[in-house]
């Protein structure tokens, strides 16, 4: 599930459910880019909710929140299940 991961997941012999990450140290990687993707998310959209930036001031943090998302959106929660799991 790390983006930046190269090393592959093997599907367990024995069965049971398949590995998401190659090691604790990738699972953790992953988990501190998402959490600092979603608190550049959160402040970035308090910034523009409080300080009321207008015009062309708002357009570079506009900017960056769009990009954050983006990139939020490689990191999605592994901690929700879909129905039906």
């Amino acid at each position: 599930m790390n983006p930046f991961c190269t090393n592959a997941c093997s599907w367990p012999d024995g069965g049971g459910r398949p590995p998401i990450f190659c090691s604790q140290t990738c699972r953790r990687a992953y988990a501190r880019e998402r959490a600092s993707l979603l608190a550049q998310v959160r402040w970035l959209e308090r910034y523009l909710a409080v300080d009321q930036v207008l015009g062309r001031a708002a357009a570079p943090i506009t900017q960056r929140l769009s990009q954050a998302r983006w990139q939020l959106a490689r990191y999605p929660d592994l901690t929700q299940t879909s129905e039906g799991d």
